[in-house]
């Protein structure tokens, strides 16, 4: 069967576009069958990718918002409120439950961290577009650094943060401290 490509991804990481470009060749059809010339047909269908397909790097000149100064806080999935403030604790809830959640808090047997409470400070942006941009994290090990950066790029794509009706970037700090065993 000879494939024809319908799809145009135009990202900046070769290696994401060539694993995408590979998952969509490999999709199977939901159902084939012949039409009365006995030509198989394939029935088609759509895909959305959910995901920033180019970085655009923050510039000087961008405002960034915090959660106290933005008028409407960013949404994350299945946080619905009218006041503002029961959005912003909502969705720190929901990033705090989501970290703790899958965060590995089990040690390698080689690894130099302590056990114990260890504290990581982590910091990143909800772009206008939803998603997780600039993290920054601060800890006294880099093995919780590279934890903590795993598990922040894991969050969902949430609903932007709003100035009146516009798309902001929000800034989050989130001090934590984890019991590591």
């Amino acid at each position: 069967m000879e494939t024809s490509k319908f799809y145009h991804l135009d990202v900046k990481n070769i290696g994401l576009y060539k694993i995408t470009e590979k998952v969509i060749e490999n999709l199977l059809p939901i159902s084939k069958y012949k039409n009365i010339e006995g030509v198989t047909l394939y029935d088609t269908f759509n895909i959305e990718l959910d995901f920033p397909l180019k970085k655009i790097p923050h510039t000087t000149k961008e405002k960034i918002y915090t959660l106290q100064s933005v008028e409407k806080s960013p949404e994350f999935p299945g946080c619905y409120a009218d006041k503002n403030e029961e959005l912003r604790v909502c969705m720190s809830e929901n990033i705090k439950t989501h970290i703790a959640n899958n965060f590995n808090v089990f040690l390698k047997p080689n690894s130099r961290v302590k056990k114990g409470n260890q504290r990581i400070n982590i910091q990143f942006i909800i772009n206008k577009n939803g998603f997780v941009d600039d993290i920054k994290v601060k800890a006294k090990f880099k093995e919780l650094e590279k934890e903590a950066i795993r598990v922040i790029k894991s969050l969902p794509k949430m609903t932007p943060g709003k100035n009146g009706k516009e798309s902001v970037d929000v800034l989050f700090l989130l001090p934590m401290t984890f019991k590591l065993q």
